[in-house]
């Protein structure tokens, strides 16, 4: 969902098409390429996926146009890179919004109250997210209160 806030934000369109990433392809760039700006870089030029990870059809391979952003294509990767450094920027923002309506799963809670409150367990959070996202979610889902006894 953050991702697609900023491509619409951008304006991104690739041959006249909004570019929007669907659940199913989402799910393959988490599975198959890690980090924002990778994804994106993987998504618009096709390079960056583990060697041996299968292709997608949803890959777009190709450089969009930033409409909302004076609409023009990046002219090489470091123009390229430079818009997925914008475009990471604002999707990272979206994510902290978007995050802070969040709930944690079911059970989840439960669970992490039972291993802190186990001798001999440790507990740890881990986020692929940036700190300040990772900051976020730990504010609106696990609750300051848990964080002090998380190792």
């Amino acid at each position: 969902v953050a991702y697609n806030m900023a491509f619409e934000e951008f304006g991104l369109q690739i041959a006249g098409a909004p570019v929007v990433w669907s659940k199913e392809y989402y799910s393959f760039l988490a599975n198959t390429v890690g980090g924002g700006k990778p994804k994106m870089r993987y998504h618009f030029t096709g390079i960056g996926a583990p060697e041996g990870a299968r292709n997608h059809q949803d890959t777009a391979k190709v450089w969009p146009a930033p409409t909302a952003r004076g609409g023009a294509v990046p002219a090489d990767e470091a123009a390229g890179m430079a818009l997925v450094d914008e475009l990471q920027d604002f999707k990272t923002e979206c994510y902290k919004q978007l995050v802070t309506k969040a709930g944690p799963r079911p059970g989840v809670l439960a669970l992490m109250d039972s291993a802190i409150a186990a001798p001999g367990i440790a507990v740890g959070i881990c986020s692929a997210s940036t700190r300040g996202g990772f900051e976020k979610v730990v504010d609106a889902v696990v609750g300051q209160e848990r964080l002090p006894q998380v190792g």
